[in-house]
């Protein structure tokens, strides 16, 4: 695999991720604006209460995140090492 190809892939991947956040983001907003749009300091007093219920999983959310991205590094490196 030239190098090329890998950084098309390795972009791919990461406009993918970058997407698929965005999207989670646009889904959370549309849940805490329910009930019709709020006011800047609202959204954040929202996000912030939604933070303290999610605080004591944040190292399981964090643990989880690093595994993925190690993962997905693993298996490129092993793609090219295959590739040669």
């Amino acid at each position: 695999m030239s190098i090329t190809q890998m950084v098309s892939k390795t972009m791919r991947r990461m406009s993918a991720f970058l997407l698929f956040a965005i999207a989670i983001g646009m889904v959370w907003i549309a849940y805490l604006w329910r009930n019709g749009p709020l006011t800047p300091q609202e959204s954040v007093a929202e996000v912030m209460s939604t933070f303290e219920i999610l605080g004591p999983f944040a190292i399981l959310l964090d643990v989880i995140i690093i595994i993925a991205i190690l993962w997905g590094i693993r298996g490129a490196y092993k793609e090219q090492r295959k590739d040669g």
